[in-house]
């Protein structure tokens, strides 16, 4: 599904701002997720296009340089390890 687009407008969200009628939290999907994928005009799949920047104290992006490895990825996706 297309992301919302980005304006100035844009309201800053807390967990209180996502649940429903009964207090059930409903996660919103994120304004600012977009998708390298093939066909893409924006974010197209190329080599040396991209850079991960990443702390290994930070889990998510432990996860993220773990999931480069296993895709064999670290060829054509530049990595700094800060």
């Amino acid at each position: 599904q297309p992301c919302p687009p980005v304006t100035t407008e844009a309201k800053v969200r807390t967990a209180l701002d996502e649940h429903d009628d009964t207090g059930g939290f409903k996660r919103v999907d994120a304004a600012w997720r977009k998708f390298v994928k093939k066909g893409d005009p924006e974010f197209p799949p190329e080599a040396d296009r991209y850079h991960l920047y990443i702390s290994l104290a930070c889990p998510w992006a432990n996860g993220c340089y773990s999931l480069l490895k296993m895709k064999g990825l670290e060829d054509t996706i530049g990595v700094s390890i800060v």
